[in-house]
């Protein structure tokens, strides 16, 4: 069961995201984190050439470094959020083999609301071979993955 499903994940991905290019929006702290960065380094440069005195500026200086710190934070946020939405664009068979399992469930959760195993109907037994017909398969676009089922299962 768990090969049939991935294959329609697969399929559905193929289908759906393949070929698509990823999608960067630009990060808005940008300008002010590079611009923090060089105060920074511009005061260390005044205190090493002697210009100013470390007592004067070691607040201006941490301050500078929390700041620093809550962009650097923020920019990495931003980064998380941009892989998670471009998780699906640019899809590639590849892209699947090297992802990690956490990924896997991952994109596994945005293509899939749910899967419903119903029961074996009387009189077959719990030995027959496995029966896709018992699985109820819900995609999160509302399609009905049919055309995935067909390209998993090479009709």
């Amino acid at each position: 069961m768990d090969a049939y499903l991935e294959g329609l994940v697969l399929a559905y991905l193929n289908e759906h995201f393949g070929g698509t290019e990823a999608r960067g929006t630009p990060w808005r702290g940008t300008a002010a984190l590079a611009n923090l960065r060089k105060q920074r380094r511009d005061i260390e440069q005044s205190v090493a050439s002697g210009d100013a005195d470390w007592s004067h500026v070691r607040d201006l200086l941490a301050r500078l470094n929390r700041n620093i710190a809550a962009l650097d934070d923020e920019e990495r946020d931003h980064l998380k959020a941009e892989a998670s939405r471009n998780l699906l664009r640019g899809w590639t068979r590849g892209k699947w083999e090297r992802m990690a399992l956490a990924e896997k469930r991952e994109v596994i959760a945005q293509v899939l609301s749910s899967v419903v195993v119903l029961p074996i109907p009387e009189g077959v037994s719990d030995k027959a071979p496995f029966d896709p017909g018992l699985l109820k398969i819900t995609w999160r676009d509302g399609s009905d993955g049919r055309g995935a089922c067909r390209e998993a299962v090479g009709s």
